[in-house]
């Protein structure tokens, strides 16, 4: 069966000035992140934020690596620990850091941000722990069920294929007519897309017959000890499905096994959700609703209006306080603004996957 990694591209090009709507979205991006890095350095940073103090700011990274690994390195799931601390030292000086599960049960004070970490790496306990028990400040993890058990997940085992042993990866991803033009982070992002969770599995499966390394079991990813140990030093765990599959590809049967909790109940204090990737879809949504999660986290989405229990995230990598000010203060939540009017304007019924139109305008980067 033959996956289509450019239906995105396909859809686009159905609609015309595609392009020129991508191009300008990205352009209002780049003059939105100028101008808050301009309203920081003259001062106005507390102003702008106490404008908004019901706005919840919920943030999210992934790794806190000094240096990436070959697993992570190039997924763009990585924040040195130097910039994390400057970051800190920003969220101290203009927010209030809650706990998620505070802020999904209303008790957030005006000015509130949170904290969040996806996937479970190793690293947010060597690196980035330390650190926010010194800030004094609250974080919560989303744990992938494969990785608590001590198995690689798909996404880490692509990119050390990548990494590590390109030539042998190229000529096996010649075998995937819609992978063999692609290198790189396309790869990853295009398998995210559009592959289903067999075909995933196919993709790996003959990785390993060639690169018999892909089946070792580095600590990557935080085990079931490490997280207890957490636990007891005030870090909370959410889920993030089993085995961080594109959610909105999978069938009813593999959707209810991939949100099925049960077995790390002893690890999860929290009662949130985070989608992988940031993917979602009606019927994934409505399923996990069903769960009885509190909250249910994107990312960038702009998804408020799809259910009430959503709650988005900013992904932030600039090493400045003025870049992570400008992102989270000015240019996301203008781009949300627009997104909604641009929606609005064509009308559209919108089901969790934006139209080309509507995407291209207002997507920045894909999220691991």
């Amino acid at each position: 069966m033959e996956h289509n990694c450019h239906n995105l591209a396909a859809e686009a090009g159905s609609q015309p000035n595609v392009s020129a709507v991508r191009a300008a979205g990205q352009l209002i991006r780049k003059l939105l992140q100028a101008t808050g890095v301009v309203l920081y350095h003259v001062g106005l940073a507390g102003v702008i934020i106490r404008l908004s103090p019901h706005r919840v700011r919920t943030l999210l990274y992934h790794a806190v690596e000094e240096n990436p690994g070959p697993y992570t390195a190039g997924l763009n799931v990585n924040v040195s620990p130097v910039v994390f601390e400057r970051h800190l030292n920003y969220y101290r000086q203009h927010y209030h850091v809650a706990a998620v599960d505070d802020i999904a049960t209303g008790r957030a004070q005006p000015c509130s941000l949170a904290i969040t970490f996806d996937d479970g790496y190793a690293s947010v306990e060597q690196q980035a722990l330390p650190m926010l028990e010194q800030y004094g400040m609250p974080a919560c993890i989303y744990l992938i069920g494969r990785a608590v058990r001590g198995e690689m997940v798909w996404v880490n085992q692509l990119n050390y294929a990548l990494n590590r042993h390109p030539r042998i990866t190229s000529r096996l991803l010649a075998r995937y007519p819609t992978l063999a033009s692609l290198s790189g982070q396309a790869v990853i992002q295009c398998v995210q897309r559009s592959f289903p969770p067999e075909a995933i599995e196919q993709l790996i499966n003959h990785l390993i017959l060639e690169i018999p390394a892909l089946s070792d079991h580095p600590h990557v990813f935080s085990t079931a000890q490490d997280i207890l140990a957490m636990q007891r030093r005030g870090v909370t765990f959410g889920f993030h499905s089993q085995d961080h599959y594109n959610l909105a590809l999978c069938n009813d049967h593999l959707l209810t096994q991939q949100l099925d909790r049960s077995e790390f109940k002893t690890l999860l204090s929290s009662n949130t959700f985070a989608y992988p990737f940031g993917f979602f879809n009606q019927r994934t949504t409505r399923h996990l609703e069903k769960q009885g999660y509190l909250r249910l986290l994107t990312v960038e989405s702009a998804s408020s209006h799809l259910s009430h229990l959503h709650m988005e995230r900013s992904e932030v990598f600039h090493t400045s306080a003025a870049g992570v000010f400008a992102q989270i203060e000015v240019v996301e939540p203008i781009m949300a603004l627009l997104k909604r009017l641009l929606k609005a304007s064509s009308n559209q019924q919108i089901t969790g996957v934006d139209s080309p139109g509507v995407r291209d305008f207002t997507e920045d980067s894909g999220v691991l």
